[in-house]
């Protein structure tokens, strides 16, 4: 893998390069598929301290991909003897909140929310967890102070997440506010336009490293290209977000080290030597543009190039190039026969394209796949959404795949 950072945020979750010394924790929330994937290609999965100086607000702010990144403040059990005594259970929630010292953490005068997730017998009803532990926050530091924060469910100072799994209670600090992977690019959306994570993702997954042509022949709004264009111009990925950062309300946040981190990385900027093309292209012109507007805004639209046509009709760049796109499924964008698009893309694949090109594409359309023609050199297991997809990998060749391995 490659020698530099490979940041995922998911409890400030990070990749690197296989061999590093790692500090691992319990890890919520983070996209399982991609991770494990990741992982196989050679990245370590890490889970890090937030305010050690080990490069945490780097990839909260930078993450190549990215989620909401969270802050451990009580990870712990409920006693095993009482799992089923519901009251006492109740009552040892509310007393183990009411132990951490929120008066160091929250500010009485600010606003707070509960985002609770629970399963198991013990707590059968989300909402009802987060009102026990809002209680316990609330009453100690009204004891404290005689005075109590707010609650605020659409834009708090401080969202706390809580987990519970029978008998097993996580709470957390949500450090990102929205969802890191809303990257802030994003002016106009097709249909169906793909998660920017999983954009992200399936680039890093395709191997690309910038070294070759890359070429989206149904893009859409443009998520593939803006992601691509992204790793080749070193742009980090949260830096269209405006810097709106949950974690710049804590009490010890210190916006003298933010400063440096954020120059440090915004400097590398545009310093990589990429000297090969990115292109897109789209039957429906209203989405393309869509993706000019999106381009536009996130002022890429010189590094991309962009046509208008059906794929069969439109050869990708000369020279080598990687090709990552996300057809329609049937799921969103209705085709009137998949099966046949799926068709026309393995001709094109056979016939357009040609040994210096790879293709990769994701479909959740087990069935529809099978009309490209071709065997997929790796088949790798995501989701999109709640989708089970497929990221097919293509090794594409002149001939016979005998006369390619004879002539090697």
């Amino acid at each position: 893998p490659n020698s530099e950072w490979e940041y995922m945020t998911g409890n400030t979750m990070a990749f690197l390069p296989e061999g590093s010394v790692v500090y691992e924790q319990y890890l919520t929330k983070t996209p399982t598929s991609i991770v494990s994937n990741l992982k196989n290609e050679g990245y370590t999965a890490v889970a890090m301290h937030p305010y050690q100086n080990t490069g945490w607000k780097r990839n909260t702010v930078y993450p190549n991909l990215g989620f909401d990144e969270t802050y451990f403040l009580e990870d712990g059990y409920f006693d095993e003897s009482k799992i089923l005594r519901k009251y006492i259970t109740d009552q040892e929630l509310y007393d183990n909140v009411s132990r951490i010292k929120w008066e160091k953490i929250i500010d009485v005068d600010g606003t707070f929310m509960i985002d609770s997730t629970t399963s198991g017998d013990i707590f059968t009803h989300s909402y009802y967890a987060a009102l026990k532990t809002k209680d316990a926050i609330v009453d100690r530091l009204r004891r404290l102070f005689n005075h109590r924060p707010n609650i605020d469910t659409e834009n708090a100072d401080f969202k706390i997440n809580l987990h519970i799994a029978d008998n097993h209670v996580t709470l957390l600090l949500n450090s990102s506010g929205d969802s890191l992977h809303k990257r802030g690019y994003r002016q106009a959306v097709g249909v169906a336009p793909i998660n920017e994570v999983l954009a992200a993702g399936m680039i890093k997954l395709s191997g690309w490293k910038c070294d070759c042509n890359f070429y989206d022949p149904m893009c859409g709004s443009g998520t593939l290209l803006i992601e691509a264009a992204m790793l080749a111009n070193n742009i980090p990925a949260q830096y269209y977000r405006h810097e709106n950062f949950a974690f710049k309300r804590w009490r010890d946040f210190n916006i003298g080290e933010w400063k440096s981190v954020k120059e440090t990385e915004d400097r590398k900027i545009g310093s990589g030597d990429f000297q090969c093309e990115i292109w897109g292209n789209d039957i429906d012109i209203d989405v393309l543009q869509q993706a000019e507007r999106n381009l536009q805004y996130a002022k890429l639209h010189k590094d991309v190039m962009l046509y208008h046509g059906s794929f069969e009709n439109q050869e990708p760049p000369e020279g080598k190039t990687i090709i990552v796109t996300n057809p329609p499924y049937g799921e969103r964008i209705k085709v009137e026969d998949l099966n046949d698009l799926y068709t026309k893309l393995g001709d094109t694949f056979k016939k357009l394209y040609g040994e210096r090109c790879e293709v990769w594409l994701i479909t959740s359309d087990f069935e529809a796949m099978k009309h490209i023609g071709l065997h997929p050199s790796r088949k790798i297991q995501l989701f999109n959404g709640s989708l089970d997809c497929r990221l097919l990998k293509f090794e594409l060749y002149s001939g016979s795949k005998k006369d390619k391995f004879d002539n090697q």
